[in-house]
């Protein structure tokens, strides 16, 4: 049985994939006026909101998400490719089909779902949490955050995405020894991601001196999510070893040809305007 809740998520994430993320976030504003202590709702909001570049407002939600999780059992997020397929199924009267709404994070589960694009609802809080500070430049907090989602990783996909802002989060405090260490563990040739979303362990490749910051940009092609998410790697990467006029050169690349809603983007332009 959906939970009203559970029907405000649906719609506001509907809104957002048909690109009106501002009426995602009025939808998830009214879903809180009906369940207030629903952390996936402050959650899917202040995800919104580093959408629609208001990021002190999603570091607030996001907070507030962390607060009501806090000693609370960790449970699985489909994304968009399931909860698109969850709406078809929930307009066609068909809600036997659903995916479940509180699935716990148990090793079971975890197998269960092998080879579906979800993440965890913990993780999900703590990572968006790090990203808006880290678009306002707050690195420690940013460091804090990401650490904590990487503690609630399942998978090498979080794991990987996770130990990639946490490595370009520490290169940006200067602390680059620690920032090796992060990524040392990693078998690039052994872990398992999913094939099309590898960009960041394209990333820890360049880190890991595997590949060079210009194959990596190539890699990526003209434009799009692979240029973007690529193209910001290699800036940060640029911008870290003290080279800031071929790092505000790709920055500039990024804002002018790449994906306007991933967050590579938004960090691009973010460290264009600090530079």
């Amino acid at each position: 049985m959906l939970t009203e809740a559970d029907r405000y998520i649906y719609a506001g994430r509907l809104l957002n994939y048909l690109g009106k993320p501002d009426k995602a976030v009025e939808m998830f504003t009214a879903g809180l006026e009906v369940a207030p202590d629903d952390a996936r709702l402050w959650r899917h909001r202040g995800h919104r909101y580093i959408t629609i570049r208001r990021y002190e407002e999603a570091v607030t939600d996001l907070r507030r998400a962390a607060e009501l999780i806090e000693g609370t059992p960790d449970e699985h997020e489909f994304w968009q490719p399931e909860t698109e397929q969850d709406i078809v199924n929930l307009v066609l009267g068909r809600e036997d089909l659903l995916h479940p709404q509180h699935l716990p994070v148990t090793p079971e589960t975890v197998a269960q779902t092998r080879g579906s694009y979800k993440g965890t609802l913990h993780g999900s809080v703590f990572y968006h949490l790090a990203i808006a500070h880290y678009l306002l430049g707050q690195f420690e907090e940013a460091l804090d955050a990401f650490r904590r989602g990487d503690e609630v990783s399942v998978d090498d996909d979080m794991r990987v995405a996770n130990a990639d802002w946490i490595y370009m989060t520490l290169r940006r405090l200067g602390r680059d020894e620690e920032a090796a260490a992060v990524i040392a563990p990693f078998d690039t040739d052994a872990v398992s991601v999913n094939p099309e979303e590898d960009f960041y362990l394209q990333r820890l490749r360049m880190y890991k001196g595997q590949v060079s910051p210009e194959e990596l940009l190539a890699s990526g092609g003209d434009s799009g999510l692979g240029f973007t998410t690529q193209g910001y790697g290699v800036g940060n990467w640029y911008l870290c070893s003290g080279d800031t006029q071929r790092a505000a050169t790709v920055f500039r690349d990024v804002v002018t040809r790449g994906a306007k809603q991933a967050f590579a983007y938004m960090a691009a332009e973010a460290d264009l305007a600090r530079l």
